[in-house]
């Protein structure tokens, strides 16, 4: 091999390894401490490779963090809905590859600036999907009635006073990184319907649905960071490669 080939391929290791630094430590400073604001205006290049960048890293660290919670998954006796891929390979590519992201970062992550978005909307929807029966919708309405009657009343006693207004958006403000990071795991609950748990396993899905909760952060990062758009790329490449592993597994 010549000496410039080697030397040419070592320098694009060199950029590539200190651009997955860099990236990491954006992204770790922002889990950190999360923040409503908007950085800097991102070109497309800069958007497009983080949308691959943080797409591989996601893959990197869940499946195999997945393989080692499916042997708590066994140990524990918890049973997983694995998705039944239709005949149709292409309906299934546009439901779960395209429609499902898009619809669940519109639900999730379009409105992580807004009190009353993250607040109220993302916690009812995420009761609503765990318990999608009778009982869960009821339990729905009457927290979503609660919530909107208190955001009702805050926002009356908002308006009687300016300076109560701006009290309550510097509290959201303040308080915004729990607020973060329970939409976080609010998404990461919402996909507990996918397993098939009794009694005391209830508590173990906290634990099995924290690679979603890691996926939860890195489309709310890049939806704060570059914008809704960046976040959907993601989700979609996600599960489409979700689709080709389980495709592959359930043909060999």
């Amino acid at each position: 091999m010549p000496a410039s080939s080697f030397f040419d391929r070592f320098r694009i290791l060199l950029v590539a390894v200190r651009y997955a630094i860099c990236e990491s430590g954006d992204f770790a400073r922002f889990i950190m401490r999360p923040r409503r604001a908007r950085g800097k205006p991102s070109t497309r290049k800069e958007r497009i490779n983080r949308i691959i960048f943080f797409t591989l890293a996601w893959l990197l660290v869940s499946l195999p963090l997945a393989a080692l919670l499916n042997s708590l998954e066994a140990a524990a006796g918890i049973g997983y809905k694995t998705p039944r891929l239709t005949e149709d390979v292409l309906a299934a590519v546009m439901v779960i590859g395209v429609l499902g992201p898009m619809i669940e970062e519109l639900v999730y992550r379009a409105g992580l600036r807004m009190p009353v978005f993250c607040l109220i909307l993302v916690p009812v929807v995420a009761v609503a999907t765990v318990a999608p029966s009778m009982t869960g919708a009821a339990v729905s309405s009457f927290t979503a009635l609660a919530l909107w009657t208190i955001a009702i009343v805050a926002r009356r006693r908002a308006a009687a006073s300016a300076g109560a207004r701006t009290q309550m958006a510097k509290a959201f403000i303040h308080g915004y990184p729990k607020v973060f990071h329970l939409n976080c795991y609010l998404f990461a609950i919402a996909h507990a319907s996918t397993y098939q748990f009794v009694g005391m396993q209830a508590p173990l899905i906290f634990i099995l649905v924290f690679p979603l909760a890691i996926g939860a952060a890195v489309m709310g990062y890049l939806r704060i960071r570059d914008g809704l758009g960046s976040s959907i790329m993601v989700h979609c490449l996600y599960n489409m490669v979700g689709i080709g592993a389980i495709a592959w597994a359930t043909r060999m």
